[in-house]
């Protein structure tokens, strides 16, 4: 969720809950909750029905590469990994795209600002017609009291506390599983003038000395 590059990252960071890759742990975790893997591999429960998780992405590279190897990565571990391309004609549909059972694998934007969007009130919901930034529609109360204390904490230490409360609910709870960070290589030249941190959105206000 932070960007390496502010300012708190390392003061944020630092209370993530972290989870070690162990596909034996995760079996263990899998078998408590009642199932067994059966001789094709797969976890079945009690009625022999496997254990299923979708993960579905809207058709675009960057968006299906990954969806598929996670896809490919719970198969390998014994979960029934089905992956789901939304189709073009529904990526515009928001009750359709804000109603899946399992994981939405998608671009989004990082850094303490996006915060904001995870709260109750962004939650993409049919009271508000499927709108708004939380995509996992995650609703807590004690967490959007953490995110108002963040945003609305002036002193340096209060916001980087509230920050590490964020933080460390989101990863304990799992709000969202981040997978990468997407990099924008651009090459200018340094005798370019009034160049922003996005490469390319004032171009009409660059100049050259």
């Amino acid at each position: 969720m932070l960007l390496p590059t502010e300012e708190i990252f390392q003061e944020g960071e630092g209370t993530a809950v972290k989870y070690e890759y162990d596909v034996r742990r995760a079996g263990q975790l899998i078998e408590q909750l009642g199932y067994v893997k059966s001789a094709d591999g797969v976890y079945r429960d009690a009625s022999g029905q496997p254990l299923s998780v979708e993960v579905q992405a809207t058709d675009e590279a960057q968006n299906t590469k990954p969806m598929f190897a996670v896809a490919d990565a719970w198969k390998r571990a014994g979960i029934d990994g089905q992956s789901f391309v939304i189709p073009i004609q529904r990526q515009n549909d928001r009750q359709f795209r804000a109603s899946f059972s399992g994981f939405n694998l998608q671009g989004s934007g990082s850094g303490v600002a996006r915060i904001k969007e995870l709260t109750s009130s962004q939650a993409r919901i049919a009271e508000n017609n499927y709108t708004g930034r939380n995509y996992p529609r995650y609703m807590n109360l004690e967490f959007d009291g953490m995110v108002e204390r963040l945003f609305s904490s002036i002193p340096h230490q209060d916001r980087v506390r509230a920050l590490q409360q964020v933080i460390q609910h989101m990863t304990d709870q799992v709000v969202m599983v981040p997978l990468y960070y997407a990099v924008m290589p651009t090459l200018l030249s340094n005798r370019m003038l009034n160049t922003g941190f996005d490469p390319t959105w004032n171009a009409h206000q660059w100049d050259v000395k």
